[in-house]
């Protein structure tokens, strides 16, 4: 099913115009990170769009709702056309390539239970994180899903997400500078290189995370979370300045495959300093491309990585730094816990 599902052009039409995604039901909506759903000011109603017959295809009901892994995963090969002993990196590229053009929603996994009840895995919609994290765990379940082992990519997405790879709405790494990126760091699934690609000319964002500032913001509201399963204190995260990462010694260095988070300057409602996050990837022929389900097209899609960085330096609202890059580590390709 998967395989099949991953093969856009004959599974799924061209995504639906904005006018054309029709409500069905309303509810509390719960932000899946702290990525680009920072942009939109609500905890309140949202209103979610009806399934398409594309999504009942890919995930083998009516999203959202609960179902078992094995009807998700329908015992295909996960990572589909990835043949058994390609690299991890060989894998995120044909992965995430297939899902381009898939329609954006922010938002669109959850724990199949309150208070996020959307599925824990689906191929129809994605947003920033979650485009990166679904291609990252079908990557890594690899050679496991070659053999038909269905339960082997919701496996790695659990681990990805959830601390401990226990799916519960507490558990999920919401915070992608203070959880998501140095757990799956301590968790070996993923090594940041930032420092080892820039060098001297590498910077250090930091953040930290007080108890009444953070009950005061925007993100508290919306998350629901409680002080206790928030990580309190200082946070770093190195990032390559803009105009470091366009020097033809640093754009030579960077890796054939690598995940990209965009560092911006906290606030006071945004207590976070990352914005929004892709895949980087170097073509056959040397072209530096990004993939990233994008809010301004309302889809995934592949742009050059200058032009991804000249507009992101300029967006609106916050100030975005630089990028930090993480690749995937070897004891993660190696299967490891």
């Amino acid at each position: 099913m998967i395989a099949a599902a991953l093969k856009r052009d004959k599974s799924l039409p061209p995504p639906l115009p904005d006018a054309a995604v029709l409500p069905e039901t309303a509810g509390l909506f719960r932000y899946h990170a702290s990525v680009e759903g920072l942009a939109v000011t609500a905890a309140g109603l949202l209103l979610f769009a009806a399934p398409s017959q594309a999504a009942r295809e890919v995930v083998g009901h009516d999203p959202p709702g609960a179902a078992e892994p094995a009807r998700v995963l329908g015992g295909a090969a996960a990572a589909g056309p990835a043949v058994p002993g390609s690299s991890l990196e060989a894998r995120l590229d044909e992965v995430s390539r297939q899902l381009l053009d898939r329609p954006y929603r922010l938002g669109p996994l959850g724990e199949e239970a309150p208070p996020d009840t959307d599925p824990r895995f689906r191929l129809d919609v994605f947003d920033c994180t979650t485009y990166v994290e679904t291609v990252l765990a079908l990557a890594l379940a690899g050679e496991d899903a070659a053999t038909s082992d269905a339960a082997a990519a919701l496996h790695w997405l659990d681990r990805v997400r959830y601390d401990g790879g226990v799916a519960r709405y507490e558990k999920r790494r919401h915070l992608i500078d203070a959880q998501w990126i140095p757990q799956l760091v301590a968790d070996r699934l993923v090594r940041d290189v930032t420092r080892e690609i820039g060098g001297g000319a590498t910077r250090t964002a930091a953040l930290r995370l007080r108890r009444e500032p953070w009950e005061a913001s925007a993100l508290h509201r919306d998350l629901g979370l409680e002080w206790s399963a928030i990580p309190a204190g200082r946070h770093t995260l190195a990032y390559l300045p803009w105009n470091v990462l366009a020097r033809d010694d640093v754009e030579r260095a960077l890796p054939s495959a690598a995940i990209l988070s965009l560092v911006a300057t906290p606030t006071r409602d945004t207590p976070t300093l990352v914005t929004h996050q892709g895949l980087l990837f170097r073509t056959p022929e040397g072209d530096l491309v990004v993939r990233h389900a994008s809010t301004r097209h309302r889809r995934v899609v592949e742009e050059p990585l200058s032009e991804f960085a000249d507009r992101s330096r300029r967006r609106r609202g916050r100030s975005v730094l630089g990028v930090n890059i993480l690749v995937g580590s070897a004891d993660a390709e190696a299967g490891g816990d």
